[in-house]
């Protein structure tokens, strides 16, 4: 079934984003961060500005949204079976 824009963002903020901000998804988000700008540090992307930036720049934006990603797409089931049971609401919205 396909979603209007503000049925998307009703689902959005009743069930996706509060998995996305759970304690243990933050802490694993942050950590990823600080591996990877070490690994990029040990490779030698540190050099100078221009490869410095492009590499922060991938870091910061690749890495939290590439575990996102890999959430939704886990949770999958659960985001449909919410969309389901909440059908009614989610029409009320559109």
């Amino acid at each position: 079934m396909a979603l209007s824009s503000a049925q998307r963002q009703y689902v959005w903020r009743r069930c996706v984003h509060p998995l996305l901000t759970r304690l243990p998804v933050m802490l694993a988000k942050t950590v990823l961060l600080f591996l990877c700008i070490v690994a990029a540090y040990r490779i030698g992307s540190f050099g100078s500005f221009m490869p410095s930036l492009v590499t922060m720049i991938a870091i910061i934006f690749l890495v939290p949204e590439s575990l996102d990603l890999w959430l939704v797409a886990r949770h999958r089931r659960d985001i449909e079976a919410f969309i389901q049971s909440h059908g009614s609401d989610i029409q009320s919205v559109a």
